[in-house]
């Protein structure tokens, strides 16, 4: 049932994304910019990587940010996805 539900979320997403309706994170995140991991408590602190996916959480609570990494880490490297929530994230230009 849940990768049905998961199926579904991501198809929505990409028919809101070709009819223009994408969605944005509270702080104008969304697919395709690049973000960097800002938390210093995280243990992916650093990571850097290109938005495939911006998922809104229940309630207006925020969004979760699921990225794909470019660079080099202790925990991390290309090509691993990475899942945050926004506050742990910074949207580079």
């Amino acid at each position: 049932m849940r990768a049905d539900s998961h199926k579904i979320k991501r198809a929505l997403r990409a028919l809101q994304t070709a009819m223009g309706m994408e969605v944005t994170s509270y702080k104008g995140i969304k697919v395709g910019d690049r973000v960097k991991d800002i938390n210093q408590q995280c243990m992916h602190f650093g990571s850097v990587g290109v938005v495939t996916e911006v998922e809104p959480l229940p309630n207006n609570s925020g969004y979760i940010i699921h990225y794909t990494v470019e660079n080099d880490g202790p925990s991390y490297s290309p090509g691993t996805v990475l899942t945050k929530t926004e506050d742990q994230l910074e949207k580079l230009s």
